[in-house]
C-alpha cells in the first residue's frame, strides 16, 4: 500500500519468508533445527526517482515476537518491481537476513 507526497512517501507491507537451515553443530555433532517461517509487518518513509525506490521501514517479525528494521530498494517498471530488503531484529543483532522478491504495484 502507498501514499504519495511528490517523491516522498508511506509504504507498507506484509511478507512471508521461510528461512531455511542446511545443518548446525553442537559439541562435534549435527543437530536437527527446525525450518522457520516469518510473516513481518512493515511500513515506512520511502523516497524515489523514476524507477528507483529507497525506504526505512518498521518492522514486527511474527516468528520472534520482536520488533525491527527492514531498509529496502526497489526497481520499478509500470507496475511490477524487483525489491532487496535487509531485515533486522532488534533485540538480536545476529538475527539478520536479506530478502529478494518481486511484485506488483497498484
Amino acid at each position: 500500500v502507498c501514499a504519495p507526497i511528490g517523491p516522498l512517501k508511506l509504504m507498507s507491507s506484509a511478507t512471508w519468508t521461510r528461512l531455511t537451515v542446511k545443518s548446525v553443530t553442537i559439541l562435534g555433532g549435527p543437530v536437527g533445527v527446525p525450518d522457520a517461517d516469518v510473516i513481518s509487518l512493515q511500513a515506512g518513509p520511502h523516497f524515489s526517482l523514476a524507477m528507483l525506490d529507497v525506504g526505512i521501514e518498521g518492522a514486527y517479525y511474527t516468528e520472534f515476537k520482536e520488533m525491527g528494521f527492514a531498509p529496502n530498494v526497489s526497481i520499478g517498471l509500470l507496475n511490477f518491481e524487483v525489491t532487496a530488503s535487509y531485515n533486522m531484529v532488534l533485540t538480536d543483532p545476529s538475527s539478520t537476513w536479506i530478502s529478494i522478491g518481486g511484485g506488483f504495484r497498484f
